[in-house]
C-alpha cells in the first residue's frame, strides 16, 4: 500500500504542478492504520505546521481476482497556494 501511495502521490503532484505551473514537492507518504478520532488528531497536528493548508480525504477500493479487496483511505494536506490557483483558474473559465 505504501508503494501504491508513492505512485499515486507522484502522479497527482506531477499533474497539479503541470496544470497550475507551480513547483510542488511531496512529503514522504506514511502508512498508518488508525481510527477516525486519531485520524482527526493527526490531521489537526499537520494543520498546525501550515495553518493555511487544507485537507483532502479520499476513499479507494482495490479488487483482486474479483474477490479479495482492500479499502485504503488517503488524506492529503495541500497548501493554500494550490486552492488559490484553482479558484483563479475557475474564474478564468
Amino acid at each position: 500500500m505504501l508503494e501504491v501511495d508513492n505512485i499515486i502521490s507522484a502522479a497527482v503532484i506531477t499533474e497539479l504542478s503541470r496544470a497550475f505551473g507551480l513547483e510542488i514537492f511531496g512529503d514522504v507518504p506514511q502508512l498508518v492504520r488508525t481510527n477516525s478520532k486519531d485520524l482527526f488528531s493527526m490531521l489537526m497536528e499537520e494543520a498546525k505546521k501550515d495553518p493555511s493548508s487544507s485537507a483532502v480525504f479520499s476513499n479507494t477500493s482495490f479488487l483482486f481476482n474479483n474477490k479479495e479487496s482492500i479499502h485504503p483511505q488517503y488524506a492529503w494536506i495541500l497548501s493554500k497556494k494550490i486552492f488559490d490557483k484553482i479558484a483563479v483558474e475557475k474564474q478564468v473559465l
